[in-house]
């Protein structure tokens, strides 16, 4: 069994122009870890999704997409208890355009992340160790499409797209006790 929330909302954009749409879920594993032997892990997760289409003329349209989901993992065990944060997300903005009944394009640009958050605390008296690594990944994207109609024989497809991609990896110590310094050369970072 899982403990789950959700729920969602639509309705018209001002000026009846367009649309949206929210849906958001939750839910806790409570029941299910123990039947799936998870011990003291409290599994957590959430999603979420907007949709919004926007009518600029009747040959034109703008609409908005985001997309999230997080996942939250504590476990607890002896000597040391670990913490995973995942975050995940992707939102894009697309136009459509209708230029003439031979010419259509459509020209978008979208964002998207992912993130690992995994922790772990020691119980004392080890506890001067904690260490945290966090890893950030990232993508933008600029794309248009064209399609042209040439007679009644074919079509012709022609665009654009450029990406930017990045990623970092970061390993920091978590200092635990005032004034204490261990010897490290953290905290390390890869680009």
């Amino acid at each position: 069994d899982v403990a789950m929330a959700a729920a969602a909302a639509e309705g018209p954009l001002p000026g009846a122009k367009g649309s949206w749409r929210l849906s958001v879920r939750h839910a806790d594993f409570v029941y299910l870890k123990e039947m799936l032997s998870l011990n003291d892990q409290n599994p957590r997760w959430t999603d979420a999704h907007l949709k919004a289409v926007y009518d600029l003329s009747p040959r034109h349209s703008l609409s908005l997409l985001d997309v999230y989901s997080g996942d939250r993992l504590l476990e607890t065990g002896d000597g040391v208890d670990e913490r995973t944060t995942i975050d995940q997300n992707t939102v894009g903005l697309t136009w459509r355009a209708s230029w003439s009944d031979r010419l259509r394009s459509e020209t978008s640009l979208s964002h998207s992340f992912y993130s690992r958050d995994l922790g772990q605390q020691f119980h004392p008296p080890d506890d001067s160790y904690n260490w945290a690594i966090g890893r950030r990944t990232s993508w933008l994207s600029v794309q248009n499409d064209n399609l042209l109609s040439v007679g009644a024989a074919g079509q012709l497809r022609f665009g654009v797209q450029a990406r930017r991609y990045g990623h970092d990896v970061a390993y920091d110590p978590v200092p635990s006790y005032p004034g204490l310094v261990l010897y490290s050369t953290g905290p390390w970072r890869y680009r």
